[in-house]
C-alpha cells in the first residue's frame, strides 16, 4: 500500500501528515499522548499501511517474551503499547537499528531483492515518555498528539448519539480535548432527557461527574484549591503513588485546568473557576 488509510480517524491532521512522510521512509514511530487520545488507533493505521497483519505487544510483558514475539513475526509490523512499562528495552535496539532483518514476503519476492528494505517496522505508544530511555527515544520518530479541537470533538460526539447541536457542543466542551471522554460522557448520558446544553451538566452532577470530571480528577483539583502542592504530597493525600497522580493530572494539564509551577502543581485561572463548581 502506498498511502496510510486514516479512515474513521477524526482530527490530528498534523500527526497524519507526519505519518504519511514517515511511511515514505519506513520510519519507526513513537506515539506520545495522554490516555484516550487515539495513540493505538493511529499506530495501527500506520503499521497496516505496510502489512494488514500486524503484531500487538504490551510493554508489561517480559522482555524475553517481547523479543521472542518479534523474532517469530519478523515479517510483520510490530506495535508495542504501554512502551514505558518495558523493562530491558535495550534488547530490541538491534531490531530498531535494522540489524535484524524481517523475512521477505511473497510481494517482496516479485521485486528486485536488492532494492527492498528488509528492516522490521515498529510503532511504540506511551503516555509517559519520561520513563523511556534516551537511547530508545533516539531510535524513533516522535509523534506527539495534541488535544482535539472543539469542532473535532463535536464530530466524534455525533458518531455516538444524535443529540441537539448545543448538547453536542456542551459534551465536547466538558471533554476538554479528549475523545475518549467524549465517548464516555455520551455513553453515560445515553437515554437521558437532554433538551439543551444546560441539561448536560445537571445530569452529570446526578451521575457524580460534576463538570465532567471523574472522582479522582475532582479530588485532585479540590486539593489544589488552597495552594500549590508537589506530586508526592498529592499522592499522599490521595493515598496513591506518584505515577498514578501523573496519569490523573495529564488531562487536567492538557485541558488548561492545572499547571506545573516552581512550587508544584497549581490550578490555573480556568481551573479555579471550575473548582468553584465542584
Amino acid at each position: 500500500m502506498e498511502n496510510v488509510d486514516f479512515g474513521g480517524v477524526i482530527g490530528q491532521q498534523q500527526a497524519k501528515n507526519l505519518l504519511v512522510r514517515a511511511k515514505e521512509n519506513r520510519m519507526n514511530i513513537l506515539f506520545v499522548a495522554p490516555p484516550g487520545y487515539g495513540k493505538t488507533l493511529l499506530a495501527r493505521k500506520y503499521l497496516e499501511s505496510f502489512n494488514s497483519s500486524i503484531v500487538e505487544i504490551n510493554g508489561t510483558e517480559k522482555i524475553s517474551n517481547i523479543v521472542e514475539k518479534i523474532n517469530k513475526n519478523s515479517d510483520k509490523p510490530i506495535l508495542i503499547d504501554e512502551a514505558h512499562k518495558m523493562r530491558g528495552s535495550e534488547a530490541i535496539y538491534k531490531h530498531l537499528d535494522g540489524e535484524v532483518e524481517r523475512r521477505p514476503t511473497f510481494e517482496d519476492l516479485t521485486l528486485d531483492i536488492t532494492d527492498i528494505d528488509l528492516s522490521i517496522i515498529f510503532a511504540l505508544a506511551t503516555t509517559d515518555e519520561g520513563r523511556l530511555t534516551d537511547a530508545l527515544v533516539s531510535r524513533l520518530v516522535k509523534v506527539a498528539l495534541r488535544p482535539y479541537s472543539h469542532d473535532d470533538l463535536v464530530e466524534i460526539a455525533k458518531l455516538e448519539h444524535k443529540h441537539k447541536k448545543d448538547v453536542l457542543a456542551e459534551i465536547a466542551t466538558l471533554a476538554r480535548g479528549n475523545p475518549r471522554r467524549v465517548k464516555l460522557l455520551s455513553k453515560l448520558l445515553s437515554g437521558r432527557s437532554l433538551k439543551s446544553g444546560r441539561d448536560v451538566q445537571s445530569q452529570l452532577q446526578l451521575l457524580g461527574l460534576p463538570m465532567g470530571l471523574d472522582a479522582r480528577e475532582s479530588r485532585m483539583m479540590k486539593i489544589l484549591v488552597s495552594k500549590p502542592r508537589g506530586i508526592s504530597t498529592i499522592a499522599g493525600l490521595m493515598s496513591t503513588d506518584s505515577h498514578t497522580i501523573r496519569m490523573i493530572e495529564s488531562d487536567l494539564i492538557q485541558s488548561g485546568l492545572v499547571e506545573v509551577t516552581s512550587k508544584g502543581r497549581s490550578l490555573t485561572s480556568d481551573g479555579i473557576e471550575v473548582a468553584k463548581e465542584l
